[in-house]
């Protein structure tokens, strides 16, 4: 069965096997899911226009804040890209503290486009945006008997637990609620391209070519998030916390040619 999280459910199914069709309805409060919730707030600045006859720019400032329990289809911050399959929800204990600032939070993002006409066939162009890194999160053991795996609860049962480092906890057993352990670095990219327009044979020709990652930079878009590991005593910091697991691509070469006939 589908169900909405923070919503009731009505099921009919023969669930004892006596060829008998069975009604079962869940409350709100016997599943005892958080509702979905997933907010963005944005505010953007934006100049755009032609500087001379041969320069135009266009550039913008955003402010936004993306927080909630959920990030959607997908859940970057365990790195669960499969739409749809993500550990959000499969328990009600995986939700414990798990909302704040989402892995898509980009609080600050600053963005520049121009283009200036060199000559009437040639043109240079410049794209450049920097962006604040997305928040960090603690990944660990639920621990037993606390939140929602507290005796008397529906998911005291602490099921979560089999899935090892997916709740929101640090490796000694406190809350570390989602994204509120710092940022990613900021993440600046620059592409410049050249443009040449031609005639080749009585038809328009275009020669482009584009660098990008022009500075060649390798700022952090990853990392692993399990706090925890388990060693001979039970969890403990895992070493390979805020090791980096993916970088912005490296610089390389784009070139064009079109013909329009």
């Amino acid at each position: 069965y589908l169900n909405n999280p923070g919503e009731a459910i009505q099921m009919s199914y023969d669930f004892d096997g006596d060829g008998q069709v069975d009604e079962v309805n869940l409350s709100t409060d016997e599943l005892a899911l958080p509702e979905a919730k997933r907010k963005y707030l944005a505010l953007e600045f934006t100049l755009d226009g032609n500087v001379t006859d041969d320069l135009r720019i266009n550039t913008s400032y955003t402010w936004s804040h993306s927080y909630g329990n959920t990030e959607g289809l997908v859940k970057t911050d365990n790195d669960q890209a499969d739409p749809g399959w993500t550990t959000s929800y499969d328990y009600g204990d995986l939700m414990d503290h798990g909302y704040g600032n989402l892995p898509n939070d980009h609080r600050h993002a600053f963005k520049f486009s121009g283009a200036y006409n060199i000559t009437e066939a040639l043109t240079i162009g410049l794209v450049a945006r920097t962006t604040s890194g997305r928040p960090k999160s603690y990944f660990s053991v639920h621990p037993a008997g606390v939140d929602s795996c507290a005796e008397g609860n529906p998911w005291d049962a602490c099921i979560s637990q089999y899935y090892d480092q997916a709740s929101h906890y640090d490796e000694n057993g406190n809350p570390a609620p989602r994204g509120s352990k710092g940022n990613l670095p900021w993440l600046t990219n620059v592409d410049m391209s050249l443009t040449y327009n031609t005639d080749f044979f009585g038809t328009d020709m275009t020669l482009k070519g584009t660098v990008y990652n022009l500075f060649d930079g390798d700022s952090a878009m990853s990392i692993n998030e399990e706090r925890a590991q388990y060693g001979d005593n039970g969890l403990e910091l895992n070493p390979d916390y805020g090791l980096v697991t993916g970088r912005q691509s490296a610089r390389y070469v784009s070139l064009v040619a079109r013909i329009e006939f």
